[in-house]
Formats: C-alpha cells, sequence, structure tokens
C-alpha cells in the first residue's frame, strides 16, 4: 500500500527519491531498499531509464508500449539539471516543431554520457563557465511543476538569450524565429542581467541584434538595446559558427548570413 502511494505521486523517479519514502514510512535502510527496487522491477511494475533512474508502470500496461514522459526524465536526469534551449521551448510551449533531442543544462557535461531512450535523445549541456565560476547556474531558472512533481526550467527571458547564443541547439534560426513569435513581452532587466553574468561578448552582440529585430514583438524598450551595447565586442564577430560571409551590422558589430537578415524561409 505505502509503494501505490510513492508510484502515483511519482510516474518518474529517482533510487534517492524512493529511499527518501521509505525512510518516512520507517523502513529506508540500503537493504530495503535495493529489495524493493528488484522486486518491482522483476514484477514489471517498474522499469529503469538509467542506472538510479527508474520511471513506473500501471498495472495491465506492458513496459515496450507504456509512454513515458520525456520532460520528467530529462528534468530528473541529474540533481543540477536544468531543461534548457529547445527542451525549454518546448515545455514552455514555444516551439514551432518537434524534436525528439531533449537538453539539459549540468556541471560538467563532458563526464555525462548522451543517453538514447525511447526512440530519443536525452544530452547534456555544460552550464556556461562564468556562471559555474559565481555559482549562478540557477540564474533565471524556475521551479517547474510536471505532473505533481518539480523539475528545473530556464525562464523565458533565459531560454531566449540561449537560443540566440546556441541556435544549433534550437533547430536553427528559422525554428527561433517562428517559435518565439507568441511572445507578448520580455523583462529587458532581465535579459541585460543575465547577458552580463555570461561575461560573452559574441552572446551580447548576437542578442542586441535579435532583440531590435523583434523589439515590437516582445515590448522591448530602445533603452534596453543601448545598454546591451556597453558589452559589445571590439570587432566585428559572426553571428553563427563556421559561417562564411554576409552583412555587416554595424550597430552590433556582427556579420549576419542574408538567410537570416532577409528571413529566407518566408519566401
Amino acid at each position: 500500500m505505502k509503494l501505490k502511494e510513492f508510484f502515483s505521486k511519482h510516474p518518474v523517479f529517482t533510487r534517492k527519491e524512493m529511499k527518501q519514502f521509505l525512510s518516512r514510512k520507517g523502513s529506508g535502510d540500503q537493504q530495503t531498499l535495493e529489495q524493493t527496487i528488484n522486486y518491482h522491477l522483476k514484477a514489471g511494475n517498474i522499469a529503469q531509464v538509467k542506472r538510479g533512474l527508474f520511471y513506473y508502470i500501471p498495472p495491465g500496461r506492458e513496459k515496450e508500449n507504456f509512454p513515458v514522459d520525456m520532460m520528467l526524465v530529462t528534468g530528473k536526469m541529474r540533481e543540477d539539471a536544468v531543461l534548457a534551449y529547445h527542451t525549454a521551448m518546448d515545455i514552455r510551449g514555444y516551439s514551432h516543431s518537434a524534436f525528439h533531442t531533449y537538453y539539459f543544462l549540468t556541471k560538467k557535461a563532458k563526464n555525462i554520457r548522451t543517453l538514447d531512450f525511447r526512440n530519443s535523445t536525452i544530452k547534456p549541456i555544460n552550464q556556461p563557465g562564468s556562471l559555474q565560476k559565481s555559482n549562478d547556474e540557477f540564474y533565471l531558472v524556475d521551479d517547474y511543476d510536471r505532473k505533481g512533481l518539480t523539475i528545473h526550467v530556464t525562464s523565458l527571458e533565459r531560454t531566449v538569450v540561449d537560443a540566440v547564443d546556441r541556435p544549433d541547439l534550437c533547430g536553427g534560426w528559422e525554428e527561433i524565429w517562428r517559435s518565439f513569435q507568441g511572445i507578448g513581452y520580455l523583462k529587458g532587466d532581465e535579459l541585460l542581467e543575465y547577458v552580463s553574468k555570461l561575461e560573452n561578448s559574441t552572446t551580447a552582440a548576437r542578442v542586441g541584434f535579435y532583440l531590435e529585430n523583434r523589439k515590437e514583438n516582445f515590448g522591448v524598450k530602445e533603452q534596453t538595446l543601448q545598454k546591451l551595447e556597453n558589452f559589445l565586442p571590439k570587432n566585428p564577430r559572426y553571428l553563427d559558427r563556421n559561417q562564411k560571409g554576409g552583412k555587416l551590422i554595424k550597430r552590433w558589430k556582427l556579420i549576419v548570413p542574408n538567410y537570416v537578415l532577409h528571413r529566407g524561409w518566408e519566401e
């Protein structure tokens, strides 16, 4: 009876979460924990995503066909996992296209394997070095309720900045332009503060260019754009990595491909 209560509230759970639940019920020793997990794995009541991470299978359902919430799985990959980039766009209802790759931010992502699970890929991305240095990894990160469980997701303002900084993790510029067209307002002070914390002049240039082109859609003030100019690089940078050619946008010291500059996807 105890575990029915746990499973009903934890469709995806970690070994640590089950141990905490059993401890509150007076049986949280390691042996009981291992016996409980092994019993329910063999009984087909739960299945393993990876070591230490499981999902519940309701009675009468088969493991192979039971749908698993990939947002919860991604959000529980690590204790410090933060859903970001296109995954944050998606969970917030702003993605234009469906993706089968899920991204989460974490420390030391290079030491964590990319996981292929249920025809999807879950990919760790390193938290920006400047944020790790200042212990600001959770700046502009929201606690997000997903089926009664809390996972961490970048705020809308941080998601926009991250997307513009890494369009390769968001489906490219067309996906970004189309996905965010429904945003009615962005908080200028939070955008500025986050750009400042990133300590990356190229990112500032990309953000300035993008916000200037969408300022009426997002309610961005000219004052915010002027303050962004304080973070720009000394010399022009390319909008995209590995880019060839383009037009220099003098205000932002940014060389922009014609495809992006003229919204080639709208032709």
